[in-house]
This record gives C-alpha cells, sequence and structure tokens, in this order.
C-alpha cells in the first residue's frame, strides 16, 4: 500500500516540476513493487508517455508549443528510444543497474557543484 502512497506524491511531484521523477519512480519500482530493474524501466516509460502526452496538449491548448523544434527532437528521442530499448533488452540486468546507479550519482555531484558555484 506504501508504494502506491509514494507513487503518487512522485506523480504529483513530476506534473509540477518534471525534473528527475522518472529516476525517483524507477526506484520506488524496483524497492517497493519488487519489479524487477528492466520492468520497472519499462513501466516507468508508460507513465512517462502519458504524462508527457498530457503536457502536451496543456501547452499545445496554450499556443506554447514550437512545433517544428517539437518535431525534430520527437523524432530524435525515438531513435534514441528504440536503440536504448533494444540495447536495454541485449545486456544483463546488473548492467542496468549499474548504469542506473552512475548516471544517478553523475548527476547528483552536478547539481551539487553547481549549487556551490552559485
Amino acid at each position: 500500500m506504501s508504494g502506491y502512497g509514494v507513487a503518487f506524491l512522485l506523480a504529483i511531484y513530476g506534473g509540477f516540476f518534471s525534473g528527475g521523477y522518472v529516476t525517483l519512480l524507477t526506484t520506488a519500482f524496483v524497492f517497493l513493487f519488487g519489479m524487477t530493474f528492466l520492468e520497472s524501466i519499462a513501466t516507468t516509460k508508460v507513465v512517462n508517455v502519458f504524462s508527457s502526452s498530457v503536457a502536451v496538449v496543456i501547452f499545445a491548448w496554450r499556443g506554447a508549443v514550437d512545433y517544428k523544434l517539437g518535431a525534430v527532437l520527437g523524432i530524435t528521442m525515438f531513435l534514441g528510444a528504440m536503440i536504448g530499448g533494444l540495447t536495454a533488452l541485449k545486456i544483463r540486468t546488473v548492467w542496468l543497474r549499474r548504469i542506473f546507479v552512475a548516471v544517478v550519482i553523475g548527476l547528483a555531484v552536478r547539481l551539487l557543484l553547481n549549487l556551490v558555484r552559485f
């Protein structure tokens, strides 16, 4: 039951701020729902597509979408997702976890360095 509460709170956070919520959600799915790392990543992708689609509709309705840039980014991100998804299916779960942890640590260090500079 606590997993659903955490997911709900993360969804609220993600709706307002977006930054990092998929990473937190991935971690929550692994630890609170007992998913494998690959299952957790796949599940967060579905959640992210839905939440991003809602955001696009709202921003488009308000006239705040640059469709030319959006098309370029959409195509590029689709190709990256296809390559990343195929790669994730080919490598072992332990390597997915190591890459995930390394990226999270790298982003945390970068954030801390940016905070120290200001």
